[in-house]
């Protein structure tokens, strides 16, 4: 049976129910869907994935368009227990999740979701169709379908086999995050590390964990990184006195039971520590060399990089007007306490 010219309205509990089974189909493991709600061109989905440990997220997803079967959105938010993720920490957690969707036709690629629905179609039975439109309109998903086939006979095609058939996925494929990407590289002599207590501990943690663990490691050790970062760039004889006055200020934020920034200042009091300490070094490397940060820096990723796209992203998500208040209220405590560096 073929049809054409199809328009379907998909309920919340529909496009759940929808996504549950395609999980169940392609054998996606530890991920679940709790919730979904659609405004505008916008999904909003609740669910958790189980990586190593459990994984409650939040996510906003942009529906920006369809062609030639190619679902195409956007990335606006995604959350872990209310903090935003940083690329560093959501790297491995997605990277295993969008591997898992990957032999299915699910591919990311930046801030990008491509879905290609003719390899998805493959792991579903019975029927085909090309997806001509999309859009949400009032409590439903709005699906405007052609050539929808029913084919009783249609059953599950390996991807492998799929792969074969289909240039498009191919093509998308080629976007993957494998493709080498412009980072910063800075080559570092091992002897102008800074070494310290903090660098003994974190070597014994390592060594004791078990090799399967070692990845998830990296993405636990990160506060105990910022947090030994910052008080390492205090103790730098080479760091500027404002410079080390602001850190001591996000230092002292921290670890003090007693909320240092009012709350009356809108988002600045519900900041949590990682972006905290981002906005800081986000400063610090306006008027520092990069170098004093790296060899301060006791972590496996690229310290600059991680800051500066982390304070991108944030940027996005809370609003570049809550960041300048931040920065603000920031430099007003500065000037309190700093002197004036003309010796530097």
């Amino acid at each position: 049976m073929n049809v054409n010219n199809v328009n379907i309205n998909v309920s919340r509990e529909d496009l759940k129910s929808i996504i549950e089974d395609v999980l169940v189909l392609a054998k996606v493991d530890g991920l679940k869907i709790y919730k979904i709600d659609y405004v505008e061109s916008r999904l909003f989905i609740e669910g958790s994935y189980k990586f190593k440990v459990e994984i409650p997220f939040k996510g906003i997803l942009n529906i920006e368009g369809v062609e030639k079967n190619f679902l195409r959105l956007r990335i606006a938010k995604i959350s872990i227990a209310k903090l935003p993720i940083l690329p560093l920490i959501r790297k491995t957690a997605l990277k295993k999740l969008l591997d898992d969707f990957m032999v299915i036709g699910i591919i990311s690629h930046q801030d990008m979701i491509y879905v290609e629905l003719d390899t998805v179609l493959t792991i579903v039975p019975y029927v085909t169709f090309i997806l001509k439109e999309i859009y949400i309109e009032g409590d439903y998903l709005k699906l405007s379908l052609d050539n929808l086939q029913y084919n009783q006979d249609k059953n599950f095609i390996p991807f492998e086999e799929a792969m074969k058939k289909n240039e498009k996925i191919k093509s998308v494929r080629e976007l993957n995050p494998e493709k080498k990407q412009e980072i910063i590289q800075v080559v570092l002599n091992s002897k102008n590390k800074v070494t310290d207590g903090y660098t003994n501990i974190r070597k014994k943690i390592e060594d004791s964990v078990s090799p399967q663990y070692k990845e998830l490691l990296q993405y636990s050790m990160v506060i105990p990184d910022l947090i030994s970062l910052v008080y390492r760039l205090i103790k730098d004889p080479r760091v500027k006195n404002s410079n080390k006055v602001l850190l001591g200020v996000v230092g002292a934020y921290i670890i003090s039971p007693i909320e240092l920034i009012p709350d009356k200042i809108p988002f600045i009091g519900k900041i949590d520590e990682i972006t905290l300490i981002c906005f800081a070094l986000d400063r610090v490397l306006n008027n520092e060399d990069e170098n004093i940060i790296l060899e301060n820096w006791e972590g496996k990723d690229n310290i600059i990089d991680l800051v500066r796209n982390g304070v991108r992203i944030l940027k996005g998500i809370v609003g570049t007007d809550s960041i300048e208040k931040i920065y603000k209220y920031i430099n007003n405590h500065l000037k309190k306490k700093c002197e004036p560096e003309a010796q530097h």
